[in-house]
């Protein structure tokens, strides 16, 4: 009999640990990073979507003799509410394309009961404005006179601000 030593083949426990321990911070790293881009995603295509709906509201309002409500006097009042509240006929929010805007909106925004994600249209029926909590927690908002920026919105003069 020969007195050699055996050569083992493989790896010792702890070699295996400490590679799947490296790899499990590689992976969570990864997703990390993946989670920020995908926030970043959502941020961009609700801004894009914003836009859309703001081009989308200048028709209705060329449609409908200059006008942001379908009513020739409007409410009177400046009127605030959910962007999906369901009563919304009457205003260019309710509008079945807008409509159909702002419900693939929702998903890339932070909609909560409707305190960040908020439309209003002014009184006399000439001016509006979107309000959104975006991904990322910017408020965001976007109005009839053609601004959008980061920031809140006055609902007195139905604008963002």
């Amino acid at each position: 009999m020969k007195n050699s030593i055996v050569n083992k083949k493989g790896f010792t426990l702890i070699e295996l640990l400490v590679v799947i321990a490296i790899i499990g911070v590689l992976s969570s790293v990864v997703i990390a990073s993946l989670n920020a881009a995908r926030t970043k995603a959502a941020v961009s295509s609700a801004k894009a979507q914003l836009n859309q709906i703001a081009a989308q509201a200048e028709v209705f309002y060329q449609n409908n003799n200059n006008r942001y409500y379908t009513s020739p006097t409007g409410s009177g009042f400046n009127l605030m509410t959910d962007c999906l509240h369901t009563n919304l006929s009457a205003m260019v929010f309710g509008d079945s394309t807008i409509k159909s805007m702002l419900t693939e909106l929702q998903k890339n925004v932070n909609y909560s009961s409707g305190n960040n994600f908020l439309c209003m249209v002014s009184g006399d029926v000439q001016s509006w404005f979107i309000f959104v909590q975006l991904r990322d927690s910017t408020n965001y908002c976007i109005d009839s006179t053609g601004t959008k920026k980061a920031g809140t919105y006055n609902t007195t003069t139905v604008s963002c601000q």
